[in-house]
């Protein structure tokens, strides 16, 4: 899950691995524990994804 942080904060993967994520950054949440805490106390959201949209195909009618 693609997360951006909303302010900093230091998490600490495992209960001992410190990481910092700034302010704006985003960042892969392979840590189910780390996207659901992050998100639960606002110290992260979920980025939007921008699909592409995909171009419009017309079918050309045929004379019988």
């Amino acid at each position: 899950m693609r997360l951006k942080a909303r302010q900093e904060f230091t998490y600490y993967l495992r209960g001992v691995e410190p990481v910092t994520f700034a302010e704006g950054e985003e960042f892969d949440a392979d840590d189910q524990e780390l996207a659901a805490v992050a998100q639960r106390e606002g110290w992260a959201a979920p980025v939007a994804v921008d699909v592409e949209k995909q171009p419009k195909t017309t079918r050309r009618k045929t004379k019988e």
